[in-house]
């Protein structure tokens, strides 16, 4: 008995495995729509999971599009800024030439202006050399001998006195009568002519002329 039960027990074990773990047969109907309703499910989740990356791909394309159009415009701001800035240096560097250029051409007339003068200098300058040259050895010892040996003095001028003329005294005035209502004036004086003094003629100058020894003279050949 005890055999004939275990053997029952192991084919209700054999049954039960073989339930839970061996694939049992289904229908072709059943297989058919469950491959439906995968195929189903699995397209759904494609297009949501697609619909869900065009969005993001969409967010994101335009995000980037309006941060390169603002990034495009702050460019352009900087760009005419210094488009502007290069006009202005522009101006400032040819207004400098031209300033400079007026600077150069007044130095350049004016180098002309003192070469001139040299050429100018260097020819009196040859001209009296050669006159120097010219002139005797003796005339130039006299005149060195001269100008060695010459004092000034000073000059004592005197000054003629100013003339003295005597002034005519004032005319009397006209006496009234008491007695009688017309007036007799009284015979004015003749003035009398007056002689001009003679004037003192000025002294003439006498000019000393003092002599010193001859002091020696160096002359240069």
């Amino acid at each position: 008995m005890k055999r004939f039960s275990l053997m029952i027990l192991a084919l209700t074990a054999l049954v039960l495995v073989n339930c839970t773990y061996l694939p049992i047969p289904l229908p072709q109907e059943y297989k058919l729509a469950s491959e439906k309703y995968v195929n189903s499910q699995v397209e759904l989740a494609m297009s949501e999971q697609t619909s869900s990356l065009i969005d993001s791909i969409r967010q994101e394309t335009q995000t980037l599009i309006s941060e390169s159009i603002d990034s495009i415009l702050a460019a352009q701001g900087e760009i005419q800024s210094l488009v502007e800035e290069n006009r202005q240096l522009q101006t400032e560097l040819q207004a400098a030439m031209s300033d400079q250029t007026a600077t150069l051409d007044s130095q350049t007339k004016r180098l002309a202006e003192i070469n001139k003068l040299i050429n100018d200098i260097n020819l009196v300058q040859g001209e009296l050399i050669k006159n120097i040259e010219n002139v005797p050895m003796v005339t130039l010892l006299t005149l060195q001998k001269a100008l060695a040996t010459y004092k000034p003095q000073p000059l004592q001028i005197s000054r003629p006195a100013p003339p003295t003329e005597k002034i005519p005294a004032p005319a009397p005035t006209a006496k009234l009568r008491a007695s009688s209502k017309t007036v007799v004036p009284t015979p004015e004086p003749e003035p009398k002519a007056v002689e001009p003094e003679p004037v003192q003629e000025a002294e003439t100058l006498d000019m000393e002329s003092t002599t010193t020894p001859d002091a020696p003279v160096e002359t240069t050949n």
